[in-house]
C-alpha cells in the first residue's frame, strides 16, 4: 500500500513539472512566432518596394515606397504614393493581446532599394515583449537588413 502511495505522489510531481514546461515551451514558441510573423511583413513591405509594385488603386500615380506604421499592439502596411496615397493598407496585423510592443513609429521603404527613413530617425528596433518579461528584439540596419534578436 505504501509502495503505491509513493508511486503515485512520484506520477503527480513529475506530471506537474513536466505540464509547466509544456506551457513555459508553449509561451516561447508564441513569442518567436509572433516575432517572426512581423518581421515576415516588414519584409513583405520590403520586398513590394524593391520591387517597384505599385497598388492597382488610381490614386496611386508615382510610388514612393511602403510604409510599416505601427499603432500600439497593431501594424499596417502602407503605399506611399505622390501626389495622394491610398486609405487603405495592404495588409494589417497584430500581435497577441497579452503582448506589448515598443518600437519606431513606422519605417519607409524606399523604392528600388533608396534606402528607409524611421521615425523616430534614432529608433531602428522593435521588441515585443510576452509572458515573463521575455522579449525578441527586431532591428532593421541602415541598409534595410532586418533580423530577430533575443
Amino acid at each position: 500500500m505504501v509502495e503505491i502511495l509513493v508511486t503515485i505522489s512520484i506520477v503527480g510531481i513529475l506530471s506537474t513539472i513536466g505540464i509547466a514546461t509544456y506551457i513555459s515551451f508553449n509561451r516561447d514558441q508564441l513569442l518567436i512566432q509572433t516575432a517572426r510573423k512581423v518581421v515576415e511583413d516588414l519584409r513583405l513591405a520590403q520586398s513590394l518596394a524593391t520591387n517597384h509594385q505599385k497598388p492597382t488603386t488610381e490614386e496611386c500615380t508615382t510610388l514612393q515606397g511602403y510604409v510599416f506604421k505601427v499603432n500600439g499592439n497593431s501594424y499596417d502596411i502602407y503605399a506611399s504614393c505622390y501626389p495622394t496615397s491610398p486609405a487603405d493598407p495592404v495588409k494589417s496585423g497584430s500581435v497577441p493581446v497579452n503582448f506589448s510592443v515598443t518600437s519606431f513609429t513606422q519605417v519607409e521603404f524606399k523604392v528600388l532599394k533608396q534606402g528607409i527613413i524611421l521615425t523616430p530617425a534614432d529608433q531602428n528596433t522593435l521588441t515585443i515583449s510576452g509572458f515573463g518579461g521575455k522579449q525578441r528584439v527586431i532591428t532593421i540596419g541602415k541598409a534595410g537588413d532586418i533580423t530577430i534578436n533575443d
